[in-house]
């Protein structure tokens, strides 16, 4: 019978008579992984090394800790593989401990969001999920305050001092504030959509004042394309012209790229997490501005799991946003007046970058006057990019010339 010996040298605590004898006939298969080759019928189950198969015939002498190396016992590998099994048992039942408590925290703390906070409007199916209406006022026409985010807070300086002359509605669109989740993601062109359909279904009768901030010019124009028949006239509050974001890209390069994928990744992060209440625990959601008790409103809204994903929709759909405001077209001849953010107000959401992109926001915002044959553009000094919240007279007192431009038929003054 052919034999390998492998010798243990007596220098490394062996002992010149401790021999261990290899059957290679007993080795007929085996696996090799990083140098080193495991029989499938080995009497003990141990690893060998090549060198020792391989010399079938004669006696290799091997310090004694190659030896060891080279005979791994089964009941030592039986033990590894044990606790190995044991720590990825308590790692999964720990986390998955973890994502209910996770979950159990932030629904309840939702539940009680929604008992201490209920909406002050009204919820209205609009095909399988509803939107949250909130309408004041009376007299025609009928202003539509349109923001991307939950509207009843932000536009709660403004709507009380539009509908002491017209009747005037804020909502919240899909995934923000009281409403639903609806379709995603989510664009302007379903945006428009799900305005019309709730303006229809809750009965507000056009014709309509639009109202829109930031994004949110891109759903007007899409709106104006779709029903241009039942729009009297635009109000736009520091809104985003078409070639801004065009314009910074080209100034910002690979650098400014960079941090738009790091916010991307970060808001990609935060929706992933929301389920498990991990944005509400840590305060990425929290609102502490004065006043305490709109603070505390925003948070609740901020903190909803739906939010998150709205928030993620709808910065993920800025480009197509634009390429369908593009193809809705202008304003045409409909009263429009831009209102601008004071040009000193640096908006600090771009960071380090805010200096070098106010010049073309503020040349921007003139060429939004080109967008009707019947527009004025009003620079809201001592406001910034948040005018609904820094400037609500501003936007009051815009609103309040449209209607009568729309009522009288005549030219904006």
């Amino acid at each position: 019978m052919e034999t390998a010996a492998v010798t243990r040298d007596q220098s490394c605590g062996g002992s010149p008579e401790g021999v261990a004898v290899l059957n290679v006939r007993r080795v007929p298969h085996l696996l090799v992984f990083g140098g080193l080759e495991k029989s499938r019928s080995t009497r003990d189950g141990s690893l060998v090394s090549l060198v020792a198969i391989l010399a079938s015939n004669a006696s290799l002498q091997l310090p004694d800790c190659c030896y060891d190396l080279l005979t791994l016992s089964e009941p030592n590998s039986s033990r590894v593989w044990h606790w190995v099994k044991f720590a990825l048992i308590f790692i999964a039942g720990l986390s998955a401990l973890l994502a209910v408590a996770g979950l159990s925290y932030q629904a309840l703390a939702s539940a009680r969001d929604r008992r201490r906070f209920p909406p002050p409007g009204k919820l209205v199916d609009v095909g399988g999920y509803s939107l949250h209406l909130y309408c004041t006022g009376s007299a025609a026409p009928t202003v539509i305050l349109s923001a991307r985010y939950f509207a009843f807070p932000y536009w709660s300086g403004v709507q009380p001092r539009i509908a002491e002359f017209t009747t005037v509605c804020s909502y919240d669109a899909a995934w923000h504030g009281w409403s639903d989740g609806g379709r995603a993601p989510l664009t302007s062109t379903q945006e428009a959509e799900d305005l019309h359909r709730l303006l229809q279904r809750a009965a507000v009768a056009p014709p309509y004042i639009l109202v829109a901030d930031s994004q949110s010019q891109f759903d007007a124009r899409v709106y104006v394309g779709q029903h241009q028949q039942e729009v009297g006239g635009v109000v736009l509050a520091d809104a985003v012209q078409d070639d801004f974001v065009a314009k910074i890209d080209e100034i910002g390069g690979k650098e400014w790229e960079r941090m738009l994928d790091e916010g991307a990744s970060t808001l990609r992060l935060q929706m992933w997490l929301a389920p498990l209440g991990v944005p509400r625990l840590l305060g990425w959601c929290a609102d502490t501005s004065p006043p305490a008790r709109i603070a505390a409103l925003n948070t609740a809204l901020a903190c909803r799991t739906t939010s998150f994903r709205g928030i993620w929709f709808d910065a993920s759909s800025f480009d197509e946003d634009l390429r369908e405001a593009r193809a809705a077209g202008t304003f045409r001849d409909l009263p429009l007046v831009v209102i601008s953010r004071d040009p000193k107000r640096v908006d600090t959401d771009h960071g380090a970058w805010a200096e070098k992109f106010n010049p073309i926001w503020v040349e921007s915002q003139k060429d939004l006057s080109k967008l009707s044959s019947h527009s004025s553009q009003v620079i809201a000094y001592g406001c910034g990019h948040n005018i609904p919240l820094d400037c609500p007279d501003v936007i009051a007192a815009a609103v309040r010339k449209v209607v009568a431009t729309s009522n009288t038929g005549g030219q904006l003054q």
